[in-house]
């Protein structure tokens, strides 16, 4: 039978201690939820995330993948495994993820970034761009996808418009960068001029 007061300590303890960077305890406490019940797919889902904090794909990818066959219609689990997949350059398991979290209603800006780049990883670049015009039709002026924008507008030959994005995609980043260096400074609705 299990204790769920003991799952809750545990569970508890083991967020702590991944929030605070103390990786050995959290992974302690992540086992031995799993000790008392391994089909436990957020514990699952957690502890790859802790291994993808780690530097250990490869480990954090198994137990995503563990943790969707517990949790198949959970929209962050795929998103997370979507990105694992793509920094892993599996793109094709990384445009899956992605998909499916979509089709499940996920529809936020990074999981339209996962799909894009798996696209292009496989060199699908008109997928590639079907999947940024939706993705800005509901993410208009993103500067996350001026970059692939700008990607795919090489490949299509169109390098004054890729000039474009990248130059957008750069003056963003500038205004991020100043506005959290100088508070109040670089703050405006525009961002700072790059040229």
């Amino acid at each position: 039978m299990v204790n769920s007061a003991h799952l809750e300590q545990y569970w508890k303890a083991a967020l702590e201690s991944h929030q605070r960077g103390n990786y050995l305890d959290a992974e302690k406490n992540y086992r031995h939820i799993l000790e008392i019940l391994p089909e436990h797919a957020d514990t699952l889902h957690y502890l790859g995330l802790l291994k993808r904090d780690t530097g250990q794909l490869d480990e954090a990818v198994e137990l995503l993948e563990k943790a969707i066959n517990f949790a198949p219609d959970e929209v962050q689990l795929l998103s997370n495994l979507s990105a694992l997949y793509l920094e892993k350059k599996q793109f094709k398991q990384s445009q899956n993820a992605a998909q499916k979290a979509l089709q499940l209603g996920g529809n936020t800006l990074k999981l339209w970034q996962n799909l894009i780049n798996s696209s292009i990883g496989l060199d699908d670049y008109q997928k590639a761009f079907q999947q940024l015009q939706q993705a800005q039709a509901i993410y208009p002026e993103s500067p996350e996808l001026a970059f692939p924008a700008g990607l795919i507008a090489i490949k299509q030959q169109h390098f004054e418009q890729a000039n474009e994005q990248f130059s957008f995609c750069l003056s963003r980043v500038l205004w991020t960068v100043t506005s959290r260096l100088h508070p109040g400074v670089g703050c405006k609705a525009e961002p700072v001029s790059t040229a």
